[in-house]
């Protein structure tokens, strides 16, 4: 059986790790050009997990060598993730607010983190990319499970902070599935006349007036 370090040991590595890693991608200053090691960690919970409409971008760069799919993980904080303008998924930084989200994890590489960066319009204000602790990992190779931590830092795409707060008064959920899925919309069918960040300010008034009311 597996021996993992005691549960102090592992705060305190992962807390100076963390800490490096946000000094390292600038996460303090809110920056969009953020820098990653070669090869890390990404944690997806949204439409590019398995089966929904942008997985198609995991299967991509996995093909191609730069990212491989390890297993399934949750965050170990509890963070607030809402469903927005056409059930667009969106991971809050607040944390202890929320639940302890699921998604999938991937170990990638430099070009893996540059394709998921322009998916998420992160130089556009779209999202922003932070680290985050995980937990509960369950990983599909037992050699994986040897070799991992019981808890480790992955990079997470989290709502931008100029809409951050304002959507977070929608309801919390667990896990992106079907349920959410079934009523998203893909970026093709929605309208072209706004912009990513426009959809998001339209449908934060439309709740606001929804309330009001």
């Amino acid at each position: 059986m597996r021996k993992f370090r005691t549960s102090n040991a592992v705060d305190r590595c992962l807390a100076t790790e963390l800490k490096e890693v946000k000094e390292c991608v600038g996460v303090n200053t809110n920056s969009t050009s953020l820098k990653c090691p070669p090869m890390t960690y990404a944690f997806v919970y949204g439409t590019l997990k398995k089966g929904f409409s942008n997985y198609w971008l995991m299967e991509d760069v996995c093909s191609k060598g730069h990212a491989r799919f390890l297993g399934f993980a949750r965050t170990k904080e509890m963070f607030p993730m809402v469903c927005g303008p056409y059930q667009v998924p969106f991971l809050i930084d607040i944390p202890s607010l929320g639940h302890h989200v699921r998604g999938e994890l991937y170990e990638v590489d430099r070009i893996a983190i540059e394709r998921l960066d322009e998916l998420e319009g992160v130089s556009k204000g779209n999202y922003v990319r932070r680290p985050i602790v995980l937990s509960a990992l369950q990983l599909q190779s037992s050699v994986e499970q040897e070799s991992l931590s019981s808890e480790i830092i992955a990079q997470a795409y989290f709502a931008a902070p100029s809409y951050a707060s304002k959507i977070a008064k929608a309801p919390h959920i667990e896990a992106f599935t079907e349920k959410e899925y079934a009523t998203y919309v893909r970026r093709k069918d929605r309208p072209q006349n706004r912009t990513f960040l426009q959809h998001i300010e339209h449908w934060i008034k439309t709740q606001e007036m929804a309330r009001k009311n």
